[in-house]
Formats: C-alpha cells, sequence, structure tokens
C-alpha cells in the first residue's frame, strides 16, 4: 500500500533539459539552457531555477549550434555533469 504522504524525490520534472549524448563527439541540450561559460574543454550551460548548472566537458569542444530550446556541443566528449552555481558572499 502506499503511501500517500511521502513525497517521491526521484521523479522527473518536465521542464528539466533533456542530454543526448551521440558517440563521443556529439552532445545535444534539449530544453531551455543557456550558455554560462565556455571554453575549449567545457561549456557550462545555466538551467532554469534553483542555480542548476550542467557541464559537458572534452576536448576540442565548439557550440555548433545555441537556441531557446536545444544546443549542441561537437568535439572529443568525456562526460557530462549536474551541479550548482558556487555562491560567493561578500
Amino acid at each position: 500500500m502506499k503511501d500517500k504522504n511521502t513525497t517521491k524525490k526521484d521523479r522527473f520534472k518536465i521542464n528539466e533539459p533533456g542530454v543526448y549524448i551521440y558517440g563521443q563527439r556529439t552532445a545535444v541540450i534539449d530544453g531551455n539552457a543557456e550558455i554560462y561559460e565556455y571554453s575549449d574543454n567545457e561549456v557550462v550551460f545555466s538551467l532554469p531555477g534553483k542555480k542548476r548548472l550542467l557541464t559537458v566537458y572534452g576536448r576540442s569542444l565548439s557550440v555548433r549550434c545555441a537556441g531557446r530550446s536545444v544546443s549542441e556541443v561537437s568535439g572529443h566528449i568525456d562526460g557530462v555533469k549536474y551541479g550548482v552555481k558556487n555562491v560567493k558572499a561578500d
């Protein structure tokens, strides 16, 4: 029997971006993500809500297209990770 008073934390939200990796050469971010930082070794996207980040890291990375609802990173992709922005206290 389900306990309706408990909440599940492992459910996906509709507004969360999807990440699709094709081999080690292309990563497609499907959803609302803005470029936060960009370098040859990593591309960091800012995700909506609660200061979340999505980082694509690897070598010789470039952003092939960046739009309102989809972005594509190409190059040699080593991985993708989620994180939270560091808030600096003054």
